[in-house]
């Protein structure tokens, strides 16, 4: 917005004393170009008015926006797996992890992972942010290393772990066919019911 107010695209490589000074509230007629001082602070200012002086109040906000139950893709994967004919149980808090859909008759668990959050290999949903790389960083391998110890566990009590990330979700016929290929053939048979004739 503000640079369009200003009739900016990108950053500009010559300014005239005309934009910095509508910076600092001052309208002249004077057009000739700014020495590059001048450039760098009138930038610096556009770039302070931008964030609205206030990056980590907003910032925090919009963290606290993000979910961790009933997310847009876990609900396209509720709605898929219910069409295959499954019924389900939502984040059983008894389990490990506290599985996004449990399959109790299956002893099947789905988690639907975002990519970013669960670090999703070889995804471009998952890339490490360059800012606070020492925060990053190790809070994104604690939570594979916890994805792992909860799928672990999951295991010796007998579960089924089937993990559907978030870029899988975009194709409805992909994802379809990719829940019936993870959850086993014979159990995904045995919940349909049969016809008494």
């Amino acid at each position: 917005m503000l640079r369009q107010r200003f009739n900016l695209k990108k950053r500009p490589r010559v300014l005239l004393v005309s934009d910095y000074d509508r910076v600092g509230g001052i309208d002249t007629p004077t057009d000739r170009p700014c020495k590059p001082a001048i450039v760098e602070e009138f930038v610096n200012d556009l770039e302070k008015v931008a964030m609205n002086w206030r990056p980590s109040r907003h910032r925090s906000w919009t963290m606290s926006r993000i979910r961790s139950k009933h997310t847009k893709p876990e609900i396209v994967v509720r709605k898929a797996v219910h069409a295959l004919g499954f019924r389900f149980r939502l984040h059983r808090t008894d389990l490990p992890g506290t599985p996004d859909l449990v399959l109790p008759g299956r002893k099947v668990v789905i988690f639907v992972n975002g990519c970013f959050w669960h670090s999703h290999a070889n995804c471009k949903r998952a890339r490490l942010p360059k800012s606070n790389a020492d925060y990053w960083t190790p809070k994104l391998l604690r939570n594979k290393r916890r994805d792992a110890d909860n799928a672990r566990k999951l295991k010796k009590l007998g579960w089924r772990c089937v993990v559907v990330w978030e870029c899988e979700v975009n194709d409805p016929m992909k994802l379809a066919a990719m829940l019936r290929r993870r959850i086993p053939k014979s159990l995904a048979q045995a919940d349909r019911p049969t016809s008494s004739n």
